[in-house]
């Protein structure tokens, strides 16, 4: 199953992972991501993530900050448990301004 995290993004920037058992430093893109809405009873919802996309998307995302973006996420469902994380099959999608706003 997909699903999608819709946010603004607010940083992005190079992160490194060091495998511990072998030692292979793996380079990706860090990028913070703000969804903003308001509820049936006019209460603020906010959800920051902290998403890791591969490292060549580094310049797309750097220059995607102040706009929306949607992220897409793979979950996959098992006996031990759930499991959610980036996809690589899909793109992300970039918007000049939030595709949820409805004020006209």
């Amino acid at each position: 199953m997909n699903l999608n995290f819709i946010g603004m993004v607010d940083e992005a920037k190079a992160g490194n992972r060091t495998d511990k058992t072998t030692g292979v430093v793996t380079s990706f893109t860090h990028v913070t991501a703000t969804f903003e809405a308001t509820d049936k009873d006019g209460y603020l919802v906010k959800s920051t993530e902290n998403i890791q996309l591969d490292i060549n998307e580094l310049g797309v995302m750097q220059g995607a900050k102040g706009k929306y973006a949607s992220f897409p996420y793979t979950v996959i469902n098992s006996k031990n448990g759930t499991y959610v994380f980036p996809s690589s099959d899909l793109k992300v999608q970039i918007f000049d301004k939030n595709p949820f706003d409805t004020k006209k």
